[in-house]
């Protein structure tokens, strides 16, 4: 058995919650369950608070975070909406999307008030501000009562944690608590919006679809899938190689070419119909091989894509194949699940 350094705190009982706030107030890490994925939690507007962040996950600094509050009014309070060109814009699309997806797994990034760390926005102008609708994430804001910054809580580069032990395999002895609120909901990030535009322009795929965006703001843009960039955008999420795990090798390929490899010593992590399909046409893969098999349903998929990665990480497998999402099935979540899949192999989509 593994001897863990980080104390896990259950967050069934309102006094671990209470706990964890309290680390967070004195200036301490705490992880935690979101409806999205696990974050790694400091006081968003204390500057020492947020370097920790950074230390512990060794992340880059060109990464900003994403501040968590519990109501749109805090969030408002960290919007500048005057930088704006277009002011009155800016808050009317602020108010509509905060009255469509909050709380939830949205993330709006606009113009930031002064008294906002550099360190936060890495530099930029701009800053990512969500209200997440996890009660444990609620209840804890409710309790810190301060901007709260919150990556996702795993070693920079690496997939996102989506449950307590995900957190423990990269980050343990880095941070203060970790508080186990079991598995997320969505499995994957949220979804980043860029306000401060007219139109608004969707900078990260996530766990809020660009369909239903798109229902909401017709208007919106958005950016290529994988793209890797270092402006200052305000949005964490968009370097290159991102989500993926400690293998050596990681290939994405065409379902229609995933045959090649269905009877070579590859690990292979593919939609459970194409599995079947080729478990007809080509037989049974080798007993000594790994194969792990995802829902058809990007719901279904989204919410096992991490623990997935971590088990093929830890099942010591030198080279992984993940089937790549065909471009016509790209609707609804595909396409955020396709943008992460993309960044974990470190290839153009």
């Amino acid at each position: 058995m593994p001897i863990f350094l980080t104390p896990i705190l259950d967050a069934c009982r309102p006094q671990q919650i209470q706990r964890a706030g309290e680390l967070i107030r004195q200036g301490g890490l705490v992880a935690f369950p979101t409806e999205t994925v696990y974050g790694l939690g400091a006081l968003g507007l204390n500057e020492v608070s947020v370097g920790k962040i950074f230390a512990a996950k060794d992340r880059p600094a060109h990464n900003p975070l994403i501040l968590h509050v519990e109501h749109k009014n805090q969030a408002a309070l960290l919007f500048n909406f005057d930088a704006c060109a277009d002011p009155v814009s800016a808050r009317a699309l602020f108010e509509k999307l905060s009255d469509a997806f909050w709380p939830g797994p949205l993330t709006m990034v606009c113009y930031k008030k002064d008294h906002i760390p550099d360190i936060v926005t890495a530099g930029s102008s701009k800053v990512a501000v969500r209200v997440p609708s996890h009660p444990v994430a609620l209840a804890l804001l409710q309790y810190v009562q301060a901007p709260v910054a919150a990556p996702s809580a795993n070693a920079s580069s690496r997939p996102s944690a989506t449950t307590a032990a995900h957190v423990q395999h990269t980050l343990d002895g880095k941070l203060d608590a970790i508080l186990d609120g079991g598995p997320c909901q969505h499995g994957l990030e949220s979804t980043v919006i860029d306000i401060s535009q007219n139109p608004p322009q969707l900078l990260r795929m996530g766990a809020i679809s660009l369909e239903t965006i798109l229902n909401i703001e017709p208007k919106t843009t958005w950016r290529p899938i994988g793209l890797a960039t270092h402006e200052a955008t305000g949005s964490p999420g968009l370097v290159c190689k991102h989500y993926a795990p400690q293998i050596e090798k990681i290939e994405l390929v065409e379902s229609t070419k995933i045959q090649n490899f269905w009877l070579s010593q590859a690990s292979i992590l593919l939609r459970q119909s194409t599995a079947d399909q080729l478990d007809q046409q080509a037989g049974q893969r080798l007993k000594s091989t790994v194969t792990i098999t995802l829902p058809d349903d990007p719901i279904l998929y989204a919410q096992k894509l991490y623990a997935a990665l971590y088990d093929l990480e830890q099942s010591k497998t030198p080279w992984l194949v993940i089937e790549k999402i065909p471009a016509y099935d790209t609707q609804n979540l595909w396409l955020s699940i396709l943008d992460r899949l993309a960044r974990a192999s470190s290839l153009d989509p």
